[in-house]
């Protein structure tokens, strides 16, 4: 795009690919650049920020001809041609750098052989003068305008908000690391569990560990973790938690085990094993969620094959529709987690019934055993006893509470599933 006429949207300047779009600020801004370039016809596009006596080229668009400038190049703002026009002591539009005396004072003016030449500053919302925004050609150009100037302030603006977005992003960053880790190092946060029951023993055979936070009022505790992930620490996080939930292993009883949630992050660093280094495998169940995306199944069946002797494997949330079942299939797990969604209201919809009633079987042929979650009412304990599910949880059973409040149902003795089936524990 070559012309220079009348005003241009800014949509239009962006002149943004799919992959640019996704990259935030920074692509926009490079976007913007290169298609203000294109716009007016010029052979470099810049965007300086001016930082302490430096004037330092933030982004920077060039033709193929253009001459050499790197991003992060830097000089002082005396020698720099866009100081000198944010000050007033040039023109933020020139036609003819031969033609404007005080500019050969400055040695960039040769250096980059600026012909014309066009500038303006970068003033963020709160008035701070963050730099400017030019562009110039290496040769005169009579055709340039005060148009052309406002397409540039035009330009400027949209970076300034690009700019002022880009910082808040960052502060938010350093805000959510800093509390993450402030988390992790007072170890303020707490674990509760929930038994997992057996249907047809009546007993409880395992407890899932669940992490709570100071702000469980308000917030659920994957808030926290979708923030880890956020800004990298979910590794550092999950492996906090579960050191937690494993020191109460000790105080279950020797019959059941600990169920702790990881992510494939964290199954994939190779860090979870020294969590688990001293525990029984029969003692540990990880439990992978299904909708965790895999691209590399040999990576992850390699991970699982170091925890062999460390820990069995559940697939979480089964039925919930975030991927295929592959999960299931590749991984050969222990136990098979049914989501709440198809176990909720399972005694009213056969279509429900029926999904359980072929993973029922599939697991019998898989070596597996079936856990339904969320089981929130007795027809739906009774329904799944009628479709020979193996395992439940949930609250109509039980609550997740401290452990110092679940001891006692766990060591309680086995009852019948009837029993099951007509008592709420905790």
């Amino acid at each position: 795009m070559a012309y220079r006429k009348g005003h241009v949207a800014v949509a239009e300047l962006l002149r943004l690919k799919g992959d640019d779009a996704q990259s935030g600020p920074c692509g926009i801004l490079q976007g913007m650049l290169d298609g203000l370039r294109d716009h007016l016809a010029m052979d470099v596009a810049y965007l300086a920020e001016f930082r302490g006596d430096r004037r330092v080229f933030r982004f920077v668009s060039r033709s193929a001809a253009a001459p050499e400038i790197a991003v992060g190049e830097s000089v002082s703002l005396s020698d720099s041609v866009c100081f000198q026009v944010v000050e007033g002591r040039l023109p933020e539009l020139i036609r003819d750098a031969a033609e404007v005396p005080s500019i050969g004072d400055l040695t960039l003016v040769e250096k980059y052989g600026i012909g014309a030449h066009l500038c303006v500053p970068v003033t963020l919302g709160d008035g701070t003068l963050f730099g400017a925004m030019g562009c110039f050609s290496t040769r005169p150009d009579r055709s340039i305008n005060r148009r052309n100037l406002e397409v540039l302030r035009m330009g400027a603006r949209l970076a300034a908000d690009l700019i002022e977005r880009k910082r808040k992003s960052e502060a938010h960053h350093e805000a959510l690391c800093a509390r993450i880790s402030s988390t992790i190092e007072r170890g303020a946060f707490n674990v509760v569990y929930q038994p997992i029951f057996s249907i047809s023993e009546g007993r409880a055979i395992g407890v899932e560990a669940l992490t709570r936070f100071p702000d469980a009022g308000t917030r659920p505790p994957s808030a926290w973790f979708d923030e880890a992930d956020e800004v990298g620490c979910t590794v550092e996080l999950e492996l906090a938690t579960i050191r937690r939930a494993v020191e109460g292993l000790a105080l279950l009883p020797e019959d059941v085990y600990l169920s702790v949630n990881v992510s494939l992050e964290t199954l994939l660093s190779g860090k979870l094993l020294e969590v688990l280094q001293d525990t029984d495998k029969n003692r540990i169940v990880i439990e992978l969620t299904e909708h965790e995306a895999v691209e590399d199944y040999e990576a992850l069946k390699a991970a699982l094959e170091t925890l062999g002797k460390r820990a069995r494997l559940a697939i979480d949330d089964v039925g919930a529709g975030y991927s295929s079942m592959r999960h299931i299939l590749d991984l050969g797990p222990d136990f098979i987690k049914l989501d709440i969604s198809i176990v909720r209201d399972l005694h009213r919809q056969p279509s429900r019934s029926a999904f359980v009633r072929a993973m029922v079987e599939f697991a019998k042929v898989a070596n597996s055993s079936i856990v339904a979650e969320g089981v929130e009412n007795q027809e739906e304990l009774d329904e799944l006893a009628k479709l020979d599910a193996a395992n439940a949880q949930g609250y109509h059973l039980c609550r997740p509470l401290p452990l110092a409040q679940i001891l006692p149902c766990l060591a309680g003795k086995e009852q019948s599933s009837s029993e099951v089936s007509g008592r709420r524990y905790g």
